[in-house]
């Protein structure tokens, strides 16, 4: 089984002529803290909105636990079952369950 928890590849968003995330990809390891830093306006609030749901992405995937939960509007009240993205290290394989869309 691998490490990974949530994984990006390749999210773009685009409002309009703005693109707010361009190719973000990145691997979430459990056990593993992460920070996601930028000055304002960078997209990082947009960016942690597509991982859990809330916008959909122009192009690209969010994998959690290898599972592309991309298309799915569920995802966002999976995910916030955990507590949020900040809280994935928390997890462990005893108690994951998933829900397919």
């Amino acid at each position: 089984m691998s490490d990974v928890l949530l994984e990006t590849r390749n999210l773009v968003i685009k409002f309009g002529g703005v693109t707010a995330a361009d190719n973000v990809s990145l691997k979430i390891h459990a056990g593993k803290n992460l920070a996601i830093i930028g000055p304002n306006g960078a997209g990082k609030t947009t960016f942690l909105n597509i991982c859990t749901g809330w916008l959909k992405p122009s192009n690209g995937q969010v994998l959690f636990e290898g599972q592309d939960i991309t298309p799915c509007r569920r995802a966002r009240s999976w995910i916030a079952a955990w507590r949020g993205p900040f809280r994935f290290r928390s997890c462990s394989p005893s108690t994951r369950r998933w829900k397919t869309c």
